[in-house]
């Protein structure tokens, strides 16, 4: 298992920075102390995936762009084929965890 500095470099945005006050950033700011970085189930060049705090069923999950980007349907066209990929080993993650076919 990698340290949780080496996840942490890994996790932030392509400048390698953590941009105050983003709520996505937090698993990787000086005052989380790395605390929530465990929590990273998925991860490539481009982007991680967590589960949410408090979600409402089993396996909700996010998938964070390393890049600060407005929404989704923002994302560069080079990003947009990894997401796709992200989303499909994500889904076999889920479906391996809890048991569903498709």
């Amino acid at each position: 298992m990698a340290s949780v500095n080496t996840l942490c470099k890994s996790v932030l945005n392509v400048k390698n920075t953590v941009i105050k006050n983003c709520n996505l950033c937090a698993p990787c700011s000086s005052s989380d102390n790395g605390k929530n970085i465990n929590r990273v189930i998925y991860m490539n060049d481009n982007f991680f995936v967590m589960p949410t705090l408090g979600g409402f069923l089993k396996g909700d999950l996010l998938i964070i762009p390393k890049r600060h980007v407005f929404s989704i349907a923002s994302l560069p066209k080079d990003f947009r084929s990894d997401f796709l990929k992200v989303l499909s080993d994500t889904k076999y993650i889920l479906n391996l965890t809890y048991k569903v076919s498709d």
